[in-house]
């Protein structure tokens, strides 16, 4: 019984602090303009949402705000929808590749389950980010446009 529970524990370390996304994306999401854009692309969002810019009054300068705004969030949005593609091909990768399996033992079938469990529900979680993005971008979108009329 300790040792599968000592499997057990093995699966979900494993299954958590896999990564989800290759090395080069990750070295990419980490290089400072990018950093950045994720900065910029995340507050322009959450201005949208939260109609921040409303504060000014009704002018071109309202108008041109927002579209910054929204050219930053449907960036930032591309961005997002091109990591899922990548963390779903990664995870498709370790599935069929083997790099998650547990090794060693009878019960370690039950670890490798848990782990590949673990590792998908993490990247369906990550995925599903893009997809409330972008219906909050455009329920966003749809409100500014008729506050502006």
């Amino acid at each position: 019984m300790k040792r599968f529970y000592e499997k057990t524990i093995i699966g979900i370390k494993r299954g958590l602090f896999t990564p989800n996304l290759p090395p080069e994306i990750l070295e990419f999401q980490n290089k400072p303009l990018i950093r950045i854009f994720r900065v910029i692309g995340g507050l322009s969002f959450l201005t949208i949402l939260g109609r921040g810019y409303t504060s000014f009054k009704l002018s071109p300068l309202l108008l041109g705000l927002f579209i910054l705004l929204y050219f930053f969030a449907v960036l930032f949005f591309i961005f997002h929808i091109y990591i899922s593609y990548h963390r779903f091909k990664h995870i498709k990768y370790l599935l069929k590749s083997g790099a998650l399996d547990v090794r060693n033992s009878p019960l370690d079938k039950n670890a490798s389950l848990l782990v590949r469990v673990l590792a998908c529900a993490k990247g369906a979680c990550d995925t599903a980010t893009p997809i409330g993005l972008g219906l909050g971008l455009m329920l966003g979108a749809d409100q500014t446009l008729k506050e502006i009329g």
